[in-house]
């Protein structure tokens, strides 16, 4: 009888470090083993899940109000997601008459919502990562009733899943625009261009002020600013398995 040979469990190690200074108030658990572009796409990650919530309860009103509804639907202030998208759904299905368009829109909740569950585990998760595979993150959580494991993530796929979520925002706003709302939008704008004396980028000021976190990790949020050099070397980064 041959004998099998028993696979060696793959281990994964906590990114978690701990702070003591006996006498002084410097007791700290801090971040070790996650690098600035990893913090940096779970910041961005949550900084764009934030503005889809806002754009979906922006365009729900605007389909209430276009039903003519006195008060919002109840499930649109839900506290749960699925139902304040289901509630957009609904209000979708039920206003919008071009039958194109409402087929296009009603594609969108299951993209979001493959999305949600994503973003989910990685803003609410433990983080391990792996010594055979540096690359390679693990997000998990043990509470009950919300236990999840992800073993296979990586600063790839946490950049992109924060791409994907802003392109569904941008496609939530965007699918059905009101006629006016281009004409508003250049009104706007000539108000902001003859009341303003100049704008003045944040960024720029802070590194002005010489900031040291105005420049902690290049700008990676979207692909049409990465210089060459930049899109050159994130191409070489080797790709999770």
């Amino acid at each position: 009888m041959v004998k099998r040979r028993r696979r060696r469990k793959i281990k994964s190690h906590g990114i978690y470090g701990f702070l003591h200074a006996y006498g002084k108030r410097l007791n700290r658990t801090t971040i070790l083993e996650m690098s600035d572009g990893e913090i940096f796409a779970i910041g961005m990650l949550t900084v764009q899940w934030a503005y889809l919530e806002h754009v979906l309860l922006l365009e729900t009103a605007r389909l209430a109000n276009r039903a003519k509804f006195k008060v919002l639907p109840a499930e649109a202030n839900s506290l749960a997601f699925s139902r304040r998208l289901s509630a957009w759904r609904i209000l979708v299905r039920d206003t919008i008459k071009t039958k194109k368009l409402r087929q296009r829109l009603l594609r969108l909740p299951s993209k979001i919502a493959a999305l949600e569950d994503r973003r989910h585990k990685i803003t609410h998760g433990l983080w391990e990562w792996y010594p055979h595979n540096p690359d390679r993150l693990r997000a998990y959580s043990y509470r009950p009733s919300v236990a999840f494991d992800e073993p296979n993530l990586s600063f790839r796929k946490i950049i992109d899943t924060a791409e994907r979520v802003s392109g569904a925002s941008y496609e939530l706003s965007h699918a059905n625009p009101n006629p006016t709302s281009e004409q508003i939008g250049r009104a706007q704008l000539r108000h902001a261009r003859a009341h303003a004396f100049a704008y003045w980028s944040r960024r720029g000021l802070l590194e002005m002020m010489k900031r040291d976190h105005a420049r902690l990790v290049p700008a990676l949020a979207t692909p049409q600013s990465h210089t060459p050099q930049l899109r050159a070397f994130l191409e070489s980064l080797p790709r999770a398995e």
